[in-house]
């Protein structure tokens, strides 16, 4: 099985849905995809990332949400518009979309290398840690949450 379909089988599995694997053409785009939505999903405050929660949850498609301009505001593409389907949270569709990534590369045949870590940290080109406790491996420190 090819990797779109081995990704959209293993995501609706876990998402309760049928999936359709044109929106997720290859690894490469799905890898870029969940990295820019965990990247934007980690700098919102609880109070954004709730309400964005919220929205999507309500079954509102996040891909169509651009500024003044027109330009796409939340990166995520055929993700957001996912997660408005099936009524879920985002970042439960993060999670659910990378063990469903991980997958697909094993049965694809595809290099790990290539995981886009939504939970883990790079540091000199690896991925680190579960994205949890209380450091991160980066050298951000002095901010603080509060």
């Amino acid at each position: 099985m090819s990797f779109a379909d081995t990704f959209a089988t293993e995501l609706g599995d876990r998402t309760g849905t049928t999936v359709d694997a044109s929106g997720f053409p290859d690894s490469g785009t799905v890898s870029v995809d969940l990295q820019a939505l965990r990247q934007f999903l980690d700098g919102l405050d609880d109070t954004g990332r709730s309400t964005l929660d919220i929205i999507a949850s309500d079954g509102v498609d996040l891909s169509q949400a651009t500024d003044a301009s027109g330009a796409t505001v939340i990166p995520g593409g055929a993700l957001l518009t996912l997660a408005g389907t099936v009524g879920e949270p985002l970042g439960n569709l993060v999670t659910q979309a990378q063990q469903a990534f991980d997958v697909a590369m094993e049965d694809s045949g595809g290099s790990q290398g290539q995981v886009a870590s939504t939970g883990g940290r790079r540091t000199g080109g690896q991925v680190t840690g579960d994205g949890g406790g209380s450091g991160n491996g980066t050298t951000d420190q002095g901010e603080g949450n509060g």
